[in-house]
């Protein structure tokens, strides 16, 4: 937990998700952190990191973060995540970058879209818990809330390596590419 990660009220975050997240009947997540990228630019030409609330908690939110170190072979890998800012975003945009890159110098890359892979984390409201609710099970990651008692949800990826062999180096994962803020909360491999 942060309390001012994104810059809203005490307990608005989501210190409540290790204890409500099922790690025994669902994937398996280290959830103690979070890597929160920006955004691209909004329609008044301004970032996540523009955002008065961002700044008075002195955040800044990076483009990319590169080098996370796996040093595994993996068969899939599975992401925990979610959006800032991403009500009203145009559905299909690329949210986010994932670039996998292998040992042996070749990578791979995919993207995760706004409102199909990866949605708000803000779900207090029935229309917005719907739009979850109606995705395959295997997209829903986790539905909850958070100290306040207001809904809260993340979005689970699932990546296919079409090379298992490999071992996998690292993992770039790259935002600022639409008008909405991605968030990582959880990496798994599956071997």
């Amino acid at each position: 937990h942060y309390s001012g990660w994104w810059g809203g009220a005490i307990h608005d975050d989501l210190r409540t998700l290790p204890d409500q997240y099922d790690q025994q009947n669902n994937t398996p997540f280290d959830l103690r952190g979070i890597i929160q990228l920006n955004s691209g630019l909004n329609n008044d030409g301004k970032t996540a990191n523009d955002v008065g609330w961002v700044q008075k908690f002195n955040n800044f939110y990076p483009d990319s973060v590169e080098g996370i170190k796996i040093g595994s072979r993996a068969n899939k890998i599975i992401l925990l995540t979610g959006l800032l800012f991403g009500h009203d975003v145009e559905k299909g945009l690329e949210a986010a970058k994932i670039i996998i890159h292998y040992e042996d110098g070749s990578n791979e890359n995919f993207s995760l879209l706004t409102k199909v892979d990866v949605f708000d984390y803000w779900v207090h409201t029935s229309d917005r818990l719907e739009q979850l609710t109606n995705l395959d099970d295997e997209k829903v990651g986790w539905i909850g809330t958070c100290a306040k008692g207001n809904g809260r949800a993340l979005t689970k990826f699932n990546w296919i390596n079409q090379h298992p062999d490999k071992i996998i180096s690292h993992i770039d994962i790259v935002g600022g590419l639409s008008d909405c803020a991605p968030f990582v909360v959880g990496i798994t491999l599956e071997k």
